[in-house]
């Protein structure tokens, strides 16, 4: 069992690094993409087949593939994590580590957007674009040349979270990371919200403001 004391004197960071499963390095701040697939982890499938890479036989929808990831060992194990070190302190870490992937996430969604200006992250964001089309619906509510809202009225990942009644755990590893993002992008952009569809409210609104 572990102790409140801290498994095995690993800091903070190291910690959570290490217990946390690989989806959630992946979902962190972008569940478009297919849940967020790194360049690393896109390229590893792609490798010369191995009896393990033996193709999946079951069609999976998006949904049926997330509610696998994050229901099957995922929520489980954060649950017991938060039994064994305390909710309070868990949940510090949790948002720790989603910060620390978030400021990542929106590095590589700059590189990969070719730019990281604000145009650049209006065009990241934009209903039209093909990041999020199947894992987000949302409108874009205030577009200006220092503002730039968008209303998320559905959200895969905050489905199956929802649906697993794991909601604060769902905020603290996918959600809280959405800030951190904002600013890996570009530190001169900065994300304001005070409603997410995991903390019961009707939708997200997802502010950017561009503080250049």
């Amino acid at each position: 069992m572990l102790s409140q004391k801290g498994s095995c004197d690993l800091s903070r960071r190291r910690f959570i690094s290490q217990v946390l499963p690989v989806c959630s390095l992946a979902c962190l701040g972008c569940s478009g993409q297919l849940l967020g697939f790194s360049p690393s982890l896109s390229k590893a499938l792609q490798k010369p087949k191995h009896k393990f890479d033996k193709e999946f036989p079951m069609k999976l929808t998006i949904k049926q593939l997330a509610t696998f990831m994050y229901t099957r060992d995922y929520i489980p194990l954060l649950r017991f994590l938060s039994e064994e070190i305390g909710k309070d302190k868990f949940f510090e870490l949790l948002k720790e580590h989603a910060a620390d992937k978030g400021l990542e996430m929106g590095k590589m969604m700059a590189k990969r957007a070719g730019g990281n200006d604000f145009a650049a992250l209006k065009k990241t964001f934009s209903p039209n674009s093909p990041v999020f089309k199947d894992t987000l619906t949302f409108t874009v509510t205030e577009d200006s040349e220092k503002a730039y809202e968008i209303k998320v009225t559905e959200c895969l990942t905050a489905s199956v979270f929802l649906e697993a009644k794991a909601a604060d755990f769902g905020w603290a590893t996918v959600c809280y990371g959405d800030y951190a993002m904002a600013t890996g992008f570009n530190p001169k952009i900065r994300m304001v919200r005070d409603k997410t569809l995991l903390q019961g409210d009707a939708y997200c609104n997802h502010r950017y403001l561009w503080e250049a």
